[in-house]
C-alpha cells in the first residue's frame, strides 16, 4: 500500500464534509473539548471501497469501489467454506458462532462473524498511520457474539455496521491544520487520487460563490427537515416499575448496579445535517459525530470514550454521576458540590472503576494505571463525574481485542456485566440497537478510537430514535432515575425543537 499525503489550510471539518460527502456513504467526526487528547482530532471519510454488515451468524460483505477488492478477495480466499452466496461484488458468509473454554485468547478466536474483520486488520497491518481502515458502528449486541447471552427480542439493526475508508480529511486542532490521505496500491494511483481530492478540496473551500451556495443548501436543508411527535417506551410510570425491579436485584445481591433505558421515537424526513449541526451547537461534546451509513444515519455527541489503543496503551475513561446544569452559575456550583458529595453517585463511579480496570487487566500486562479519579466535567444539560484508566497490552493482543474485551462498557451496562446484560434483556421491553455500543474507527496501523454509542440519534425507515439510561443501585429512588434520563436527554430534545411538526 502507498500513501501520500497533503496540507492545505485550516478550516471548519462541517462545511467542508457538508459539500464533499454527495449522496454516498460518509462519516465526519469532530471534538469540542480540550478535556483529553483524544479530542484533539477532526476526521472526514468519504468514498469508500468495502461495506461490512454483521447480524448473527451472517456476514455481508459489499465491494463498493474496485480499490477494495485485494480485500474483498482476501476474505472470499479465507472464508471460501463458510460462503452461502456471491453476487455482482456481494458476498454473503454463513459463519455460525461455536462455544469456547478457556483462557481469554480462545474467546476472542471462537468462531463467528468478527472473525474475517479480525483477520483483515491483521493481514493489512500497516507500519504507519495513514488512518485507512474501518470506520463505523458495533451495536449493544455486538457483543453476544463473544458472550454466551440470550436474545429475549429480536433486534432490527446489524450487530455491526463497518465501512473502509482509505480517503481521510484529518484536522489538527492543535497545529490548525488540513490534511489528505490518500492510499491506494500503487504510487501512481494515490497521487492521481490525491490530486483530484486536493482539486475538489481547494474548489469547496476557497471559492466565495461556492460558500455562499453553502449558505443557501444549508438554509433549505433545514427548512426541510419535519420531526413528528415523541414517544417514549416505556411510559413513565412503566420505566419507575422496572428501576423498582432493578433495585430489588441490587438489594437481593444478584447484582452490584444495572442500567436502565427508555427509547424516544418520532418520525422524520428531510436532511438531518441540519439537526446535527444545531445538536452539536447546544452539546458540545468530545465525541461528535455524523455518519451516513446510506440506509441510516448516526448522529451523536457523546461524552463518553469507550476504547483508545495508541502506542501499546489501551485506555478506558468511564463516566458515572450525574447531575442537572444551572444558568445559576451559584446553584450550578452547589448542585457540583451536591454530586461530589453524594455517596451513591460516588458509588457508580467506583464500581465502574473496579469493572475497566478487570476488563484491561484480561488483556494488559499487569499494573493498570488510574490516571484520572473523579474529573468534573460539565456539559449543557448535565454535569458529570469522570475517571481514566490505561494499561500496557500484553503483545499477543491488538486495539481491536482491547477493544472487544472491554465491552459492553459497565456505565451502560451495570455489575456483575453478564449478569446485568442478562437482567436488560429480562427488563427492557425494546431493543437497543446501537445504543450502549461503540462507534469510531479501527485502522490498519492498530490504533482504535472508539466512543460509547449515547446522547445519539438513530434515524431508518424514516423513524429516528434516541435512548437516554439510569444507573441504579440498592440505594436509588425510582423518580429520582426517570429524571436522570430526561436530563441525559434534554440537549437533544432541545436540539430537536425548531423542527417539530404537528
Amino acid at each position: 500500500m502507498h500513501t501520500l499525503t497533503a496540507r492545505l489550510p485550516y478550516s471548519d471539518a462541517l462545511p467542508l464534509f457538508r459539500q464533499l460527502k454527495g449522496d454516498g456513504p460518509a462519516c465526519l467526526f469532530e471534538s469540542a473539548s480540550a478535556t483529553d487528547k483524544s479530542s484533539r482530532l477532526s476526521v472526514i471519510g468519504i468514498q469508500p471501497t468495502l461495506e461490512l454488515i454483521g447480524k448473527d451468524n451472517y456476514l455481508d460483505i459489499r465491494l463498493l469501489d474496485i480499490r477494495g477488492a485485494v480485500f474483498y478477495d482476501f476474505v472470499k480466499t479465507t472464508y471460501a467454506s463458510f460462503i452461502e452466496s456471491e453476487r455482482a461484488g456481494r458476498l454473503l458468509l454463513h459463519i455460525p458462532k461455536t462455544p469456547f473454554h478457556g483462557p481469554e485468547e480462545a474467546r476472542l478466536e471462537r468462531q463467528n462473524i468478527v472473525q474475517p474483520l479480525r483477520h483483515l486488520l491483521a493481514e493489512f497491518k500497516a507500519t504507519d498511520k495513514n488512518f485507512m481502515g474501518f470506520y463505523g458502528a458495533l451495536a449493544y449486541q455486538f457483543v453476544f457474539q463473544f458472550e454466551d447471552l440470550e436474545h429475549t427480542k429480536p433486534c432490527p439493526e446489524p450487530d455491526f455496521h463497518l465501512f473502509l475508508f482509505d480517503n481521510i480529511l484529518l484536522f489538527n486542532h492543535l497545529t490548525q491544520d488540513l490534511s489528505l490521505y490518500v492510499t491506494r496500491l500503487t504510487e501512481q494511483a494515490a497521487q492521481k487520487d490525491l490530486d483530484i481530492l486536493i482539486q475538489k478540496t481547494n474548489l469547496q473551500h476557497w471559492d466565495p460563490a461556492d460558500e455562499a451556495n453553502d449558505s443557501v443548501r444549508a438554509a433549505l436543508a433545514e427548512d426541510s427537515l419535519h420531526i413528528g411527535k415523541f414517544v417514549a417506551s416505556p411510559d413513565d410510570e412503566t420505566f419507575k416499575k422496572q428501576v423498582e425491579r432493578g433495585i430489588q436485584l441490587c438489594n437481593e445481591g444478584e447484582l452490584l448496579e444495572i442500567v436502565l433505558s427508555r427509547k424516544l421515537t418520532a418520525p422524520v424526513s428531510g436532511n438531518l445535517l441540519p439537526l446535527y449541526e444545531r445538536y452539536k451547537s447546544i452539546n458540545p461534546s468530545p465525541y461528535l459525530f455524523y455518519f451516513d451509513f446510506g440506509d441510516e444515519t448516526l448522529l451523536g455527541a457523546s461524552p463518553e470514550m469507550m476504547l483508545r489503543y495508541e502506542n501499546g496503551r489501551a485506555t478506558l475513561r468511564p463516566i458515572s454521576g450525574s447531575i442537572r446544569r444551572s444558568e445559576d452559575p451559584i446553584e450550578d456550583h452547589r448542585l457540583m458540590m451536591q454530586l461530589l458529595n453524594d455517596p451513591k453517585e460516588n458509588s457508580e463511579l467506583d464500581m465502574l472503576i473496579d469493572l475497566g480496570r478487570n476488563d484491561l487487566a484480561r488483556i494488559c500486562q499487569p499494573g493498570i494505571d488510574i490516571e484520572h479519579y473523579r474529573i468534573v466535567e460539565k456539559y449543557s444539560h448535565v454535569t458529570h463525574t469522570v475517571a481514566q484508566l490505561s494499561g500496557t497490552l500484553q503483545p499477543r493482543y491488538t486495539g481491536f481485542d482491547a477493544l472487544i474485551a472491554s465491552l459492553n462498557a459497565g456505565t451502560l451496562t451495570g455489575a456483575p456485566k453478564i449478569a446485568a446484560m442478562q437482567y436488560i434483556e429480562e427488563i427492557e421491553q425494546h431493543t437497543r440497537g446501537y445504543y450502549g455500543g461503540s462507534i469510531g474507527w479501527l485502522l490498519f496501523n492498530g490504533d482504535v478510537n472508539t466512543a460509547i454509542t449515547i446522547r445519539t440519534a438513530h434515524v431508518r425507515d424514516g423513524l429516528l430514535s434516541f435512548s437516554a439510561g439510569a444507573t441504579l443501585l440498592y440505594e436509588s429512588v425510582p423518580e429520582n432515575e426517570l429524571r436522570e434520563t430526561r436530563i441525559k436527554a434534554g440537549a437533544f430534545m432541545a436540539a430537536v425543537e425548531r423542527f417539530l411538526v404537528d
